[in-house]
């Protein structure tokens, strides 16, 4: 034998040349296989094999033998994930192993039954193909004797598939694991746990290929058709033919998520690159002009944020393919270290996409430059045919998705660790030799947990797109500004914390003399109001043909009334001429009414008891869940000033009753003095005054149903209306008489009387305030023939000329006439002080005066009705506002205000020409009196106080009460209200003075903090 001999073509791929001790051969000589292999002659390699090689001296007709019993040590493990470097090109078949590459040697105790000299089989086989970077599994070695395996008499070739389907709409993972069974059971030389005879001369290093690398490399950087990327196709064919069927299926399994976990980050890519960053680079724009971040942020989302994550994830699932390819042990710790940081991404994503994609689809609806723009996107071939809402769902199903495989990949390490069933109980495999049985089970679990916590949030957002695509449908009666644009409504249709808490159909009968109608109906419960729609089929609108009802005013009648019969006529058996059939259902009435009118009714019908029921059930609960929103989150606070000292005498006190009872609170004012805050109440007993919080009142003026009192604290004087009479006290004075030091004498003498009326006449009103910067009194005096506004400047007086003129009875008054009278030609009833002029209000009118200017200045109307017969929507106005009674006006912006009648308010310019296309807001109930606190307004009436928004109208919150009345409404003065308490026995009504406190958003005491000192506190922490 020459070292020049030609290899023949029949050596087996991965045969070894034998060492033969003391041969003085140094060609390598190779033992061919003594039989053809069938497994081999079928394989598609470039190596021919014979039946029989010239080589080997078994003569052809010998039949097959059993391999050698082979024993296979316990293998060394690696203490490094860095792979053993390869032999350099070139190099002999027999090269050193890396120093920390463990070396398993088979030694061959029986030599081939054959006829040929024994020759001695020395086989090095590594232990991984990639050294492991955990304890390599018992099931790749055994101690115990190698089971003697036979040659199969047929070869089939190994077809490993998948079903595993990458597209977003698959809700399912499964392995088509019976492809792999069937072929693992046509080749019964592979056993699990177990190197078959036919393959025990190959070398597992030369598995590790330059051609797996470069697969698996190309594989990495998505060369290539990614739909033939699959595991078995990035292993040699002698490694696959090796392993076990389990670990085969699990592995497949590993790459089926890292491959998952690859196209998904591609699609991400794929979202970003070309539907966001088209949206923000096509010019013109696709969306409407300023829209475009807000279109991208409600439809995409935080997209960019979880693509980040999912990067972190798929570099360091890569990096383990590199290093243990292509024998993974574990997976579980690498999702394990992700899942917890992008949950809270997630959760934000899904619970925001039915609103992303309904976002979507009414912008590809309405906007044709957006169908464009998809429509252009579409033929790029990476997005294979697929629409934005395939992309966009993406992440909804992703983490399910994720959850089925990991769920796979355990159930197949466990079949591995139980033995699969191929290996005899001395070789069974131990659990602990696989970590992921006990990291999956743990990531399954938070996987589901999490999909389901975020239900109730997808449930939310689908409730969120009906209610948008409800608002959207809505078409209000013309004049009423309802839900226009954000900033610009009643009902607040579009804030955030709106809800479509339930819906459905019910019915209405209207009845006449002698007929009467169905109407069927489509009513909305939002969280704050109730809508009465009529839809339209044609166009898919709903028009509101009701007033649309505050939950706050919601009350429930009878849901138990007898049921109604409704006629319907149907048509049957169809043809030329049909037949009309007349049938009729059961209706069952349920009765609603508007709180501040009981005669404001609703009457409506169900189709069925169980709907009736329903309606009852979330009627209630929506009262009572809008009852706790408003009361955390009311505008207006309600802190008691007095509640027990103030009666009123009913029918229920007896007559023998001895105790105070001092009537009805008509006025009440808060002072300080002497470092104390004291209250003047007047009552149609007399005018009481006491220190606020202690219940013991003195009457120190006997005036009884004094008209209105109200405190001037920087001139220390409080200003009396009562029988026709302006007068003014004094505080100080007031006070010492409360304290005991002085008697009432005192006091009556210190009056100095500011205006009275003449003879046959009356003094209507009054009202303080700040006009061009000055401090004025402003009153009606009402004549014979008509009604005169008169003003009083006040002015600051020391104390010892307060001290001088009441001594002396003289001196310089502390009230002097402000500009000339004026004549109104109707009874007014009230004036507002704005900052330059004076409105005043009259039964129909409101007319704007500068006192200043009276003989050259004629007196404005407003609203300015001028334009009423130009304009449909001014015309309506005028005729709204011809029936009503205007109350006064607040400055509302810069340049508007608004108009308040007791039914309804207006916007006007300070022009008094009316904005916002003459609409108008109505009020809720008939308000008698207003008063301005910050950016709200709010209406009085017996029942309730309505807080609104000054800009918007926006009702913000509603104040319950009995016989609600305002005290004091003075700009730069505390609110005060009466009311009567509920309880009426035979002490008579409490009578109770409450102060309306604007409340603050609750701040805790880092976020009050600037953010320079709140990061200070957490520095010792860092």
């Amino acid at each position: 034998m020459s070292a020049q001999r030609n290899v023949p073509s029949g050596i087996p791929p991965g045969a070894r040349p034998p060492v033969i001790p003391g041969s003085p051969i140094d060609a390598p000589m190779y033992v061919s296989w003594p039989t053809q292999d069938p497994m081999m002659a079928t394989r598609r390699t470039s190596v021919r094999h014979t039946p029989q090689s010239p080589y080997s001296n078994v003569p052809p007709s010998s039949s097959y033998v059993t391999s050698p019993t082979i024993a296979f040590p316990e293998p060394e493990l690696y203490n490094t994930v860095t792979p053993p470097p390869l032999p350099p090109k070139g190099s002999p078949a027999k090269y050193t192993r890396h120093p920390t590459q463990p070396q398993i040697r088979y030694n061959t105790k029986e030599v081939w039954q054959s006829s040929e000299p024994p020759v001695v089989r020395l086989i090095s086989h590594q232990s991984s193909l990639r050294p492991p970077s955990h304890p390599r599994p018992r099931a790749y070695s055994s101690t115990g004797p190698h089971p003697q395996l036979q040659l199969p008499q047929h070869s089939h070739s190994l077809k490993h598939k998948h079903s595993y389907s990458s597209d977003v709409r698959s809700s399912q993972w499964q392995t088509n694991n019976e492809d792999v069974d069937d072929a693992f059971d046509r080749s019964p030389s592979i056993v699990s746990g177990h190197i078959a005879d036919n393959i025990s001369n190959l070398s597992l290093d030369d598995f590790a290929s330059d051609v797996s690398d470069k697969l698996l490399e190309q594989y990495q950087k998505g060369q290539g058709d990614d739909n033939s990327w699959e595991w078995h196709r990035l292993v040699p064919k002698e490694a696959l033919e090796s392993l076990p069927k389990a670990e085969v299926i699990r592995q497949s399994a590993i790459f089926e998520l890292i491959n998952g976990e690859r196209n998904y980050v591609r699609d991400l890519e794929l979202v970003q690159e070309i539907f966001i960053g088209g949206l923000e680079s096509t010019m013109p724009p696709v969306i409407k002009e300023g829209k475009t971040d807000a279109f991208i942020n409600e439809v995409f989302h935080n997209i960019p944020n979880i693509l980040t994550h999912h990067k972190r994830l798929l570099d360091a699932l890569f990096l383990l393919q590199r290093e243990q390819h292509p024998i993974i042990l574990s997976i579980g710790n690498i999702i394990l270290e992700t899942i917890f940081k992008f949950q809270e991404d997630y959760d934000q994503y899904i619970k925001h996409y039915p609103v992303a994609e309904s976002v979507h689809r009414r912008e590809l609806k309405n906007n044709l430059r957006y169908r464009k723009f998809l429509e252009l996107r579409s033929h790029d071939p990476r997005l294979a045919k697929r629409d934005l809402i395939t992309f966009i769902a993406r992440p909804v199903t992703r983490l399910p998705r994720l959850s089925l495989q990991l769920e796979e990949i355990r159930k197949r390490t466990e079949k591995l660790s139980e033995g699969d069933g191929d290996l005899s109980s001395s070789s069974l495999n131990s659990r602990e030799d696989y970590p992921d049985l006990e990291t999956i089970p743990i990531l399954v679990d938070v996987l589901d947990k999490f999909v389901k916590i975020t239900q109730p949030g997808i449930a939310a957002s689908e409730n969120k797109v009906k209610y948008y695509a409800l608002c959207e449908s809505l078409e209000f009666r013309r004049g009423e500004i309802i839900s226009v644009v954000i900033g610009d409504q009643d009902m607040d249709l579009y804030n955030e914390t709106r809800s479509l808490v339930y819906t459905g159909e019910l019915a209405r009968k209207q009845r006449a003399d002698n007929w009467s109608k169905w109407m069927d109906l489509e009513v909305a419960l939002l969280d704050n109001y109730l809508l009465i729609t009529q839809p339209d089929p044609a166009t898919g609108s709903k028009e509101v043909v009701s007033r649309p009802l505050p939950v706050e005013y919601i009350r429930l009648g009878s849901f138990t009334g007898p049921s109604d019969s409704r006629r319907e006529e149907r048509a049957e058996n169809g043809g030329l001429f049909h037949a009309f059939i007349k049938s009729s259902k059961p209706m069952y009435p349920l009765v609603l009414y508007h709180a501040s009118s009981p005669a404001r009714r609703y009457t409506l019908f169900a189709s069925s008891e169980e709907i009736r029921v329903k309606w009852k059930e979330v009627l209630k609960e929506a009262i009572s869940m809008r009852k706790i929103v408003v009361d955390s989150n009311k505008w207006f606070g309600m802190d008691a000033v007095e509640t027990q000292f103030f009666r009123i005498r009913t029918s229920k006190v007896p007559l023998t009753s001895t105790g105070m009872f001092t009537g009805d609170i008509s006025s009440a004012t808060l002072f300080s003095a002497n470092g104390k805050s004291y209250v003047a109440v007047a009552t149609s007993t007399g005018i009481y005054a006491g220190v606020r919080g202690l219940r013991n009142y003195t009457k120190v003026l006997p005036l009884p149903s004094a008209k209105g009192i109200i405190a001037m604290p920087m001139f220390r004087k409080l200003i009396v209306l009562y029988n026709d009479q302006l007068k003014a006290y004094s505080l100080d004075i007031i006070a010492r008489v409360v304290e005991k030091k002085v008697s009432t004498n005192v006091l009556e003498d210190s009056a100095e009387r500011l205006a009275k009326a003449d003879r046959g006449g009356s003094i209507l009103f009054f009202r303080i305030g700040i006009v061009a910067e000055r401090t004025l009194i402003v009153y009606a005096i009402k004549g014979f023939l008509n009604v005169t506004i008169n003003g009083l400047e006040a002015v600051l007086e020391s104390p010892q000329q307060a001290l001088r003129r009441i001594q002396s009875g003289t001196g310089t008054p502390t009230f002097r006439p402000f500009g000339e009278p004026f004549y109104v030609p109707k009874d007014p009833f009230d004036v507002t002080l704005l900052a330059k002029t004076i409105a005043v209000s009259t039964e129909r009118l409101m007319v704007v005066v500068d006192p200043t200017k009276l003989s050259t200045q004629t007196p404005v109307p407003i609203p300015d009705f001028t334009n009423a017969s130009e304009s449909i929507g001014i015309s309506v106005l005028k005729a709204k506002a011809e029936n009503s009674r205007p109350l006064g006006i607040v400055k509302s912006g810069p340049e508007e205000l608004i108009v308040i009648y007791d039914e309804f308010g207006c916007y006007v310019t300070k022009y008094a020409v009316p904005t916002r296309k003459a609409g108008y807001i109505r009020w809720e109930t008939k308000a008698e009196s207003y008063s301005e606190r910050g950016s709200h307004i709010l209406l009085f009436s017996r029942g309730f106080i309505e807080v609104r928004n000054v800009g918007t109208g926006r009702l913000v919150q509603v104040i319950e009460g009995v016989n609600l009345r305002l005290l004091q409404c003075q700009p730069g003065t505390p609110l005060l209200i009466a009311m009567h308490s509920k309880q009426d026995d035979q002490h008579g009504i409490r009578e109770e003075i409450i102060e309306l406190v604007e409340t603050a958003p609750l701040e805790s005491p880092l976020t009050s903090l600037p953010p320079d000192e709140t990061n200070a506190l957490w520095q010792e922490w860092d």
